[in-house]
């Protein structure tokens, strides 16, 4: 659809962007059966007007100081640094969406943003990535948290935070006392996730994890709805 967007005489300028029609962005996500509806779509739309008048009013562009970004001795940090002012990147302080972003810059072959070898990548926790150390033991939840999780209650913002937060910190441990990157660390629980799914019964004896695994089965990830990741 974004191609047919495209054709269509659309571009994804911050200047389009910052004067972006409800209707213009309905198309942009759309399929064969027409617009693709999200929850907290306008949240969206706002997120994305707001994203566009930030580079506008500056008059830059997204990749604008990459070239300052790479000279320095830790790009990775300073890339970070700089994403947080930007709105659909600030809101989150676990920065998912922003290291997502660095990854994709840097992994491209263009390799448009540099990231140093002895920079470490931060963990980058979703859903997933707090529904496996639940279910494993890595995390622990107090009785009333437990008891709102395992009947998937929706929670408010600072349930959901602390879960999170100590998520992501307790993978910091784990990279940590393992020798292990975060991209390794990442694509094992993400490996896990396979045969311990959100919607259906895990399969625990398929489960890398089994032979280790407290099996807490009945855990999920917090249910809480948010652009952030």
């Amino acid at each position: 659809c974004a191609t047919k967007f495209l054709n269509a005489g659309g571009d994804f300028s911050p200047e389009y962007f910052a004067r972006i029609t409800p209707k213009e962005f309905a198309e942009i996500f759309s399929d064969d059966n027409g617009p693709i509806v999200f929850p907290d779509l306008e949240t969206r739309y706002q997120l994305t007007r707001a994203y566009g008048e930030f580079f506008f009013e500056m008059r830059a562009s997204p990749l604008d100081g990459l070239e300052d970004t790479n000279a320095s001795k830790l790009p990775l940090k300073i890339f970070l640094e700089k994403t947080v002012i930007i709105p659909g990147y600030r809101e989150d302080p676990l920065l998912k969406k922003n290291v997502l972003l660095a990854m994709a810059l840097a992994n491209r072959p263009e390799h448009f943003l540099k990231v140093g070898p002895d920079e470490e990548w931060p963990p980058i926790v979703d859903y997933h990535l707090m529904r496996l150390p639940l279910r494993l033991g890595l995390v622990r939840l107090d009785e009333y948290e437990e008891q709102e999780n395992v009947s998937r209650l929706w929670v408010d913002e600072k349930t959901e935070n602390k879960i999170r937060t100590t998520v992501y910190y307790t993978m910091l441990s784990l990279i940590a006392e393992s020798g292990k990157t975060m991209a390794f660390v990442d694509h094992l629980l993400w490996s896990g996730r396979k045969y311990c799914p959100e919607m259906t019964e895990p399969e625990c004896l398929k489960c890398i994890f089994c032979d280790v695994c407290e099996k807490h089965t009945e855990l999920f990830q917090p249910v809480f709805r948010t652009t952030a990741y």
